[in-house]
């Protein structure tokens, strides 16, 4: 009798199983739901931690990229000034060994004898027997110079020219009237200097500066 009546005490009722399996439904699509939710929110976060990454990602080469050509920028500026401070080293140092190779054509005496001779047409094909010229020459003049400087005036049907010895010339002469100078010396010939240093940056190849890229 205890036997029959345990047996029947552990059976489960119909009514209980369903609600059990009811009960189990709605945790399992609870749970399922759950899952998908957190899924959900699992890829939304990782959308958004994407999106931020990849702003982040492009504020990070913006950053580099203005970095880059702020130092790009720079070292141009450098390698320019650079060029510039070379340019003006080699025009220094060229006009120099000009004015120095001025004096070593004067002092020679077919050079300088031509010198004068051009120097006195020019003026005389310029103003001609207008004005009468003071030409400033150095002091001494050799004197086959001063016979030179006689014949090319007379040559270019000018004036005899009145000589006047400057302490200050070395090199050259300048001719003057009352109103005109023509300046034959090297402070006269190169008194352009800045063209004078672009003609002979221009000789050098080095008339602007050459960029990689």
């Amino acid at each position: 009798m205890s036997e029959t009546v345990n047996s029947a005490a552990t059976t489960p009722h119909p009514l209980v199983e369903a609600l059990d399996a009811e009960v189990a439904s709605e945790v399992g699509a609870l749970l399922e739901q759950a899952n998908s939710d957190a899924a959900e929110i699992v890829a939304q976060a990782r959308r958004r931690s994407r999106r931020r990454f990849r702003a982040a990602a492009a504020q990070l080469r913006n950053e580099r990229a203005a970095a880059l050509a702020k130092a790009q920028a720079k070292a141009a500026r450098a390698r320019h000034q650079v060029f510039l401070a070379e340019n003006a080293r080699l025009v220094e140092a060229g006009l120099a060994d000009i004015e120095a190779r001025l004096s070593e054509l004067w002092n020679d005496p077919k050079t300088g004898a031509a010198w004068c001779r051009n120097a006195i047409a020019l003026a005389c094909a310029r103003l001609g027997d207008i004005e009468r010229f003071t030409l400033e020459h150095p002091d001494p003049l050799p004197e086959t110079l001063r016979a030179v400087i006689l014949k090319a005036m007379s040559d270019a049907k000018c004036r005899s020219p009145s000589l006047r010895p400057d302490p200050t010339l070395r090199v050259g002469v300048r001719l003057r009237s009352e109103h005109a100078c023509l300046d034959a010396t090297p402070t006269g010939l190169m008194i352009d200097r800045a063209h004078s240093a672009g003609e002979y940056l221009a000789v050098l190849g080095r008339g602007e500066e050459r960029h990689d890229g």
